[in-house]
């Protein structure tokens, strides 16, 4: 009866250590998936910028829009640039 009871405890332990770890990973990829995301937007930002950009360059236009932040390999964005 003892061997049972720790048998069941120590499934049941495993149970939500699997749980938890299984939902680390999920959260991991979740937030690689939204990274890769943004930064795709926002590479798809700048070279739509950049295309408008050479377009009114090209035509000798002034071109007055500022230009969106750039993307870094980190996610994040410079506003300085």
């Amino acid at each position: 009866m003892l061997d049972r009871l720790i048998g069941e405890r120590y499934r049941q332990h495993r149970y939500r250590v699997g749980y938890r770890d299984g939902m680390a990973e999920a959260r991991q990829a979740a937030r690689q998936k939204a990274h890769l995301e943004g930064a795709t937007e926002m590479h798809q930002l700048w070279e739509e910028w950049f295309e408008r950009f050479r377009a009114a360059q090209a035509a000798g236009e002034e071109f007055s829009e500022p230009q969106p932040p750039r993307p870094h390999s980190n996610g994040k964005t410079s506003e300085t640039e």
